[in-house]
């Protein structure tokens, strides 16, 4: 693997050198041209004044070769020679010269014939290297792309060396699931499909424990929930498994058909994030739930946009980028600024009046990022950042063929990162003692939105009644899942959220939200019977603005509600 990065960073050198003969082939192009722009003024012949012919021909100096022959006969015989006069030299006939000449200064009329003909012959020159060095630049290019491909070729080899077949992975989690329901003599129906997509071992080695974890606590639930309910037959549910490569990128979706214990986004949460992957929960069926993990295909490699912010060039993965805007006529829900992102000068050019947008897509939210200049589409070796210059939003560094260093950046972290600094400065941590306090002077309480997320009939009901005196507007969910689908169709102005719901708890909402970043402005307050220190801390940390626990006073949730939203 090793050997192969080295290799494609051979080729980003090589893409470099043959830049620099483009540009050397374009500068003897230049070369060319100027010379025969000289051959023109140098030209006798080429004049198309006559007399003013006859005045560089007079002013020509006799050449060194007349000038010793000349000298020599001098001291020979004493005789010093003296030439004709120009104007006896020289007959004209209309546009056409007919000389006349003493035979020892035939030399004084070809000198400027000479040098223009020797300089017709240097442009000839020039031209035949250029055409020469053409081929040789289209020979190369030819290598390069040979170069290139059989690179490619190695490193997909080395790649299938290292990945394993999905079905090493579903045939763990078939085994455990009919461990599971063989005692209870009910069955559990597996749908798989891709199971010889070849997927890095990394990878399956870091989903393999959360994947027996989540499939071992479903299988049990709907165990236990069927024998509690005396469900005939020996139909437990059904589990679906899909895997598919497609370019350098690997998807795979685990799907249940019965709800999940909540904290599988917990648990699956440090593992993607490790291998540059994401995961988005859906809906299934009434009661089921899918969820969509995406990870490159190779940990070592980044293929994406080189982009200009400012004066530096970063690069942003193609799997951030849903599409690139010119127009800004698109639906957007927020839009930013590259620049700002990264803390660097907003100033402008001028000269360029469009600036490229780049289209973001997560779930039904779309985000907007504009940048100065997309330079073009890289494909380089990816290097870790050293501890103490890990920053967020900034996932690793790839170095060019001309040696400079790029940032590779992650696009939706830097935008939370922004959204969390402006939140410093905003009253987020809430804590209120059990008591009597007064609740009036509410702002517009009819025109604010509260989503309440708890599985709970009786707590959504009581938690309603208490809220609906005041006037607030308000919308239920039962589990995670529908709180997330109710947040994204229509975003509340405040979630009440319970912790232990099931398919997504309260932990696992909260950490999507987080993730987003503009479900990350949503206003959180958790309603709970936990209510031990772990929890409350795991919960701020989250981002949760108030920490409430069940039951709760109707004038300690009122006071909680007004305080966060106000």
């Amino acid at each position: 693997m090793l050997h192969t990065e080295q290799m494609l960073e051979q080729h980003a050198s090589l893409e470099s050198a043959q830049k620099q003969v483009e540009i050397a082939l374009q500068e003897l192009h230049k070369a060319q041209a100027r010379l025969r722009r000289l051959e023109t003024l140098y030209n006798p012949f080429s004049l198309n004044d006559v007399n003013a012919g006859m005045g560089m021909l007079e002013e020509q100096p006799e050449s060194s070769l007349i000038e010793r022959i000349l000298h020599e006969s001098a001291q020979r015989t004493g005789h010093v020679h003296k030439p004709r006069t120009k104007s006896s030299s020289y007959q004209f006939s209309g546009m056409h010269e007919i000389a006349v000449w003493d035979e020892l200064e035939v030399d004084r009329f070809t000198e400027g014939h000479v040098l223009a003909h020797s300089l017709s012959e240097g442009i000839a020159d020039v031209a035949t290297a250029a055409t020469q060095l053409r081929l040789a630049l289209a020979q190369l290019n030819t290598l390069i792309t040979q170069q290139m491909a059989q690179t490619v070729q190695i490193r997909n080899d080395a790649l299938s060396l290292r990945a394993a077949p999905f079905h090493v992975l579903v045939a763990r989690l078939r085994s455990a699931a009919q461990m599971i329901t063989t005692s209870q003599k009910r069955d559990i129906q597996f749908e798989v499909s891709g199971e010889a997509t070849e997927i890095d071992q990394d990878i399956l080695d870091a989903l393999a424990n959360p994947f027996l974890e989540l499939v071992y606590n479903s299988v049990t639930d709907s165990l236990i929930a069927a024998e509690a309910a005396q469900l005939p037959g020996a139909y437990a549910g059904r589990i679906t498994l899909t895997a598919r490569s497609n370019g350098n990128e690997v998807a795979i979706e685990l799907g249940f058909s019965m709800p999940v214990p909540g904290g599988t986004i917990e648990a699956l949460n440090n593992s993607i994030h490790h291998l540059r992957g994401s995961i988005t929960p859906q809906r299934d069926s009434a009661e089921g739930i899918t969820f969509h993990l995406r990870f490159p295909r190779s940990q070592g490699m980044v293929q994406g946009l080189l982009v200009r912010a400012g004066n530096q060039s970063v690069v942003v993965p193609f799997s951030q980028v849903h599409h690139i805007d010119y127009s800004k006529q698109e639906s957007i829900s927020e839009r930013y600024d590259l620049n700002t992102l990264l803390g660097f000068p907003s100033a402008r050019d001028i000269s360029q009046p469009i600036h490229p947008w780049l289209i973001l897509q997560e779930q039904a939210i779309r985000l907007a990022v504009r940048v100065d200049e997309i330079i073009g589409q890289v494909d380089l070796v990816m290097k870790p950042l050293a501890e103490y210059l890990r920053r967020p939003g900034i996932t690793g560094t790839a170095i060019d063929g001309m040696g400079n260093v790029l940032l590779v950046i992650d696009l939706l972290e830097l935008i939370t990162q922004r959204d969390k600094v402006q939140k410093q400065n905003e009253p987020v941590k809430v804590f209120l003692p059990i008591g009597q306090v007064r609740f009036q002077n509410h702002p517009e309480p009819a025109y604010q939105k509260i989503l309440i997320a708890d599985d709970s009939v009786y707590m959504r009901q009581s938690v309603r009644q208490i809220l609906e005196r005041v006037g607030y507007t308000l919308y239920e969910a039962h589990d995670g899942v529908e709180a997330l689908e109710q947040i994204l169709e229509q975003p509340p102005d405040l979630l009440l959220l319970d912790i232990e719901m099931p398919n997504l708890n309260g932990f696992d909402l909260l950490t999507i939200i987080r993730a987003n970043p503009l479900l990350s402005k949503l206003k959180t307050i958790l309603l709970t019977s936990r209510s031990s220190d772990k929890h409350r801390q795991h919960a701020l940390d989250l981002g949760a603005r108030a920490f409430l626990t069940k039951p709760c006073p109707p004038d300690v949730l009122l006071e909680a509600v007004q305080s966060v939203l106000s």
